[in-house]
């Protein structure tokens, strides 16, 4: 039996792309099955199976592993996060850990706007999952200003946004207009940023930046010596989105050392640290991203 191979359209996310080709071929859509049908396209194509399934959806599209991982996952994004001294310890962009981001999200849940559904339907006659929709702690489309939907679960993505929609949930809106750059909205600004200047074969230094600007900040006049990274996130986001975003967090108190966040800094700064807790901390030190983008 033949089986059949769809190309990924622009800025689609690489698990939904996995989707579309196992429904085209009527396959069961789980992440069990998909990568079982994905090996099964690769043997019969080239005789062979890679490493990862990503490498594998890369090679049966006949793009580059690198360019699908840059234009098709969350690895530029993540790739970001750590340390320019320190990113051999996490491992190389190509292993099967650290590719986990390349065809799922550590986001949960599997995310959608209404308006690009209507406009891919229109353009394209059919839907699609949107790679920058589902970076962790979203809550607007980029594109159309409007509150995201997301459907519990990230194996939705193996079905089109569409078919998914009577289930998805309204997040609730961040009220500011884009006018108004409230800390949510700068956040979404640096995942964009991270997104379009990040590299999954490389890592940037991010991570002394950040640790260069807080010791300045927190060493300037007025500002209390003691006052860690960790406390300044939680002064200027709302509790809510910052606990969704990072449940761990919940014991935060005022003062008290919060690793999620403050691991950014000292000689902490070789330790993991989050892509999202990255973007939130350069949007609390940075209020433009356009200052980052010079840096990166």
């Amino acid at each position: 039996m033949q089986l059949l191979i769809t190309h990924p359209v622009n800025s689609e996310f690489s698990a939904g792309h996995l989707g579309r080709v196992v429904r085209l071929n009527g396959g069961n859509p789980s992440k069990v099955s998909s990568y079982k049908l994905l090996k099964q396209l690769e043997l019969q194509t080239f005789g062979k199976i890679s490493a990862t399934p990503m490498q594998s959806l890369a090679s049966l599209v006949r793009i580059p592993p690198k360019q699908y991982a840059r234009e098709h996952t969350l690895l530029p994004f993540h790739s970001l996060a750590f340390n320019s001294e320190a990113g051999a310890c996490h491992g190389k962009w190509t292993d099967k850990h650290y590719q986990r981001y390349g065809m799922f999200a550590i986001n949960p849940d599997a995310v959608l706007c209404k308006k690009c559904i209507a406009e891919d339907e229109r353009t394209r006659g059919f839907s699609f999952w949107h790679r920058e929709h589902q970076a962790l702690g979203l809550r607007t489309c980029p594109h159309h200003n409007i509150a995201l939907f997301h459907v519990p679960g990230n194996e939705a993505l193996f079905f089109s946004p569409k078919a998914v929609l009577n289930q998805a949930i309204r997040y609730k809106r961040d009220p500011s207009s884009v006018f108004e750059l409230t800390p949510i909205t700068r956040y979404q600004k640096m995942v964009a940023l991270m997104l379009s200047e990040g590299s999954p074969e490389s890592f940037s230094g991010l991570r002394d930046l950040i640790a260069i600007r807080a010791e300045a900040i927190t060493s300037s006049p007025g500002i209390e010596s003691e006052k860690l990274v960790s406390d300044m996130v939680f002064e200027s986001f709302p509790r809510q989105w910052l606990l969704s975003v990072f449940p761990r967090a919940d014991k935060k108190k005022n003062g008290e050392w919060c690793s999620i966040f403050d691991n950014a800094l000292g000689e902490t700064r070789n330790y993991q640290l989050s892509a999202p807790a990255v973007a939130a901390i350069l949007s609390v030190l940075f209020k433009d991203s356009d200052e980052i983008a010079q840096m990166i």
